[in-house]
C-alpha cells in the first residue's frame, strides 16, 4: 500500500523539476552551457577563479580567467632602447593574453620622461608610435601600458630608453679675402644633423693660430648662422687659417670646422694694375713689366705703351670700383722695391695718355698671389694668379 503524500510535497517537487528541466533546455545565467543546442547563448562564467571558454567553445575557443571575468594579458616592449636627441623613435610593443595569443584593437600609451604617444595593435598584437626625445642626454624609463578591457586584463612592461647627443656639423661661412690691417668679419653655421638650424648656442670663431690668433664669441641665431667683427686684423699678408668650434652639450655634440683665409695688402693710393679682359679668377696676370700694355688687353682698346702697370698718384684716395685713377708714365710712378704674397691690383678696362698724365678707371679689384721675379726695373716682371675678387 502507498504511503499517501503529504499535503504540498507534490507541487514542490514538480516546480523543481520543472525548473531543472528550463535551465538545461535554455541555459542558465552562470552555468557554461555547451553551445550544441540550437540559439545556445556564449557562455559567461562566474566571477569565482579558475580558467574558463569564452565564447561556443571548441579548441578555438578563447581561454579567460573568471578574476573579474577577464583574461590576464602580457605586454612585451620590442622597440629601440634608445635615440639620439630631436631624432625621432619608432616604439613598438606586443600585446598577448594567456600564452600566447595576440591581441588586435588595443590601444598601448608609451610614455618616457613625460612625452607619450599612442598606438593601436594590429592582427599580431603590435602596437607602433612615435616619440622625439627632447630630453637632454642620459638614461630614461620608457613605460608601455595597456589599460585593459572587459574582456582582458591591462599590463605594462617599462625598459631603460638612453638619449644620445645629437650630431652637430659646423660650417665657416665668413671672410675669405681679408685686407691686412683692417677689420674682418668671422662667421658660422650650426646645425643637427648637417641640416636643421641650432639656435642659442655659443660658437667661437679665430683667425690665425697660436699667439698670434685672434677671436672672437657669438651666439646662433634661428638660422644657425653666428658673426662676430675683428676690429683689426694685425697679421701680414699671407695664407691663414680661419676656424669655428662648437663645444657641445647635454643635447648636441661639439663640431668644428677650418678653411683658408687670404690675407692681402690692400689697394692704396699707390697700386698695380691688369686689363679687364684678362683677369678671370684663376688667370695668370703680368701686373708690371716694359710690355705692360702687350701683355694686358682692354675692352676699351690697348693702354698707352708708357704705362708699365703701376699707379702713383700722391694725395689721392686709394681707388674703388667704379672710380679713376692717374699717374706718371714708366718709372717715374717709383714703383715699390718689393712686393707682399698677396695684394690688391686695380682691374681698368681704359686707359689713356694725356701729355705727361696717364689715366683709367677701376672695374674691379682682385687680389693676386704674387710669384717670385719681381724687381722694381719693368724689366723684371712682376706676374702673379688672380686668386679672389675684392669688388
Amino acid at each position: 500500500m502507498r504511503t499517501p503524500l503529504r499535503p504540498g510535497s507534490a507541487p514542490r517537487l514538480a516546480g523543481a523539476a520543472a525548473l531543472a528541466l528550463a535551465l538545461l533546455a535554455v541555459g542558465s545565467p552562470g552555468v557554461a552551457s555547451s553551445g550544441n543546442a540550437p540559439h545556445a547563448r556564449p557562455a559567461r562564467a562566474a566571477c569565482g577563479g579558475g580558467e574558463f571558454a569564452v565564447g561556443r567553445g571548441g579548441p578555438g575557443a578563447r581561454r579567460q580567467h573568471a578574476t573579474g571575468c577577464a583574461a590576464p594579458s602580457a605586454l612585451a616592449y620590442t622597440g629601440p632602447s634608445g635615440q639620439d636627441y630631436d631624432d625621432p623613435a619608432l616604439v613598438s610593443a606586443t600585446l598577448t593574453e594567456g600564452p600566447a595569443h595576440p591581441v588586435a584593437g588595443a590601444t598601448i600609451r608609451f610614455s618616457l620622461a613625460g612625452q607619450v604617444c599612442l598606438g593601436v595593435t594590429d592582427v599580431a598584437g603590435t602596437a607602433t608610435c612615435t616619440i622625439v626625445p627632447d630630453e637632454s642626454a642620459g638614461s630614461y624609463t620608457l613605460t608601455a601600458r595597456f589599460d585593459g578591457t572587459a574582456d582582458v586584463l591591462g599590463s605594462s612592461a617599462s625598459v631603460p630608453f638612453l638619449v644620445t647627443s645629437e650630431e652637430t656639423a659646423l660650417a665657416y661661412t665668413g671672410d675669405r679675402l681679408i685686407a691686412s690691417g683692417a677689420g674682418a668679419t668671422l662667421a658660422a653655421t650650426l646645425a643637427e644633423d648637417g641640416a636643421m638650424p641650432i639656435g642659442g648656442r655659443s660658437v667661437l670663431l679665430v683667425l690665425g693660430s697660436g699667439v698670434t690668433a685672434q677671436a672672437c664669441a657669438a651666439t646662433t641665431d634661428e638660422s644657425g648662422s653666428a658673426s662676430c667683427a675683428i676690429a683689426a686684423v694685425s697679421r701680414p699678408p699671407g695664407a691663414v687659417a680661419v676656424s669655428a668650434s662648437f663645444s657641445g652639450d647635454g643635447y648636441y655634440l661639439p663640431a668644428s670646422a677650418s678653411t683658408a683665409a687670404i690675407l692681402y695688402a690692400p689697394a692704396a693710393a699707390a697700386g698695380f694694375a691688369v686689363g679687364d679682359r684678362s683677369a678671370a679668377p684663376g688667370s695668370q696676370v703680368t701686373f708690371w713689366s716694359a710690355q705692360w700694355w702687350q701683355a694686358n688687353p682692354l675692352t676699351a682698346g690697348s693702354g698707352p705703351a708708357a704705362f708699365k702697370g703701376y699707379i702713383d698718384a700722391p694725395g689721392m684716395q686709394p681707388p674703388a670700383c667704379g672710380g679713376a685713377w692717374t699717374t706718371d708714365p714708366g718709372n717715374s710712378s717709383r714703383p715699390p722695391a718689393s712686393v707682399p704674397p698677396y695684394l690688391a691690383v686695380v682691374v681698368a678696362g681704359a686707359i689713356g695718355k694725356s701729355g705727361s698724365t696717364i689715366s683709367g678707371d677701376v672695374r674691379h679689384i682682385v687680389v693676386v698671389r704674387t710669384d717670385p721675379g719681381y724687381a722694381p726695373n719693368p724689366g723684371h716682371p712682376g706676374t702673379g694668379t688672380v686668386v679672389g675678387t675684392v669688388c
